[in-house]
């Protein structure tokens, strides 16, 4: 049977709610984890969600661009809510729907993580995809 966690207006599967861990596995710079931690624990359940989404897209941007030395570090990623940026043309225009911003849950609907992004977390545990 499947946890639900009303949050706000939103239900939150509680077997798919994004933990710090997921998150850290997922950012590119691990440095300074423990106010990552601090700054993703000051987050809301539903923008903890949204940070995970977005971070799958800009993550790619990072690492096909080749530029590791303009990433910020994850505390003033998430302190600054930096997954809501728009992301460089070239990946937005694509229509691929990790690259399209987050849509909210309406009142009562159940919130899940996509597939694309669990599947990414599990190959980066070394699980199967």
């Amino acid at each position: 049977m499947t946890n639900l966690r009303v949050i706000g207006t939103a239900v939150i599967d509680e077997d798919e709610q994004p933990t710090f861990a997921a998150f850290w596995l997922l950012y590119p710079k691990r440095v300074a984890k423990f106010e990552a931690e601090r700054k993703w624990r000051q987050l809301t359940p539903s923008d903890q969600l949204a940070a995970i989404i977005g971070l799958v897209a800009w993550r790619q941007v990072w690492l096909q661009r080749g530029e590791m030395q303009y990433v910020p570090y994850a505390s003033t990623w998430l302190h600054q809510h930096r997954w809501e940026d728009e992301l460089p043309e070239q990946w937005s225009s694509t229509g691929h729907a990790s690259h399209a911003p987050a849509k909210m849950p309406e009142s009562g609907e159940r919130t899940r993580m996509p597939e694309g992004v669990k599947a990414l977390i599990a190959k980066l545990k070394g699980g199967k995809p």
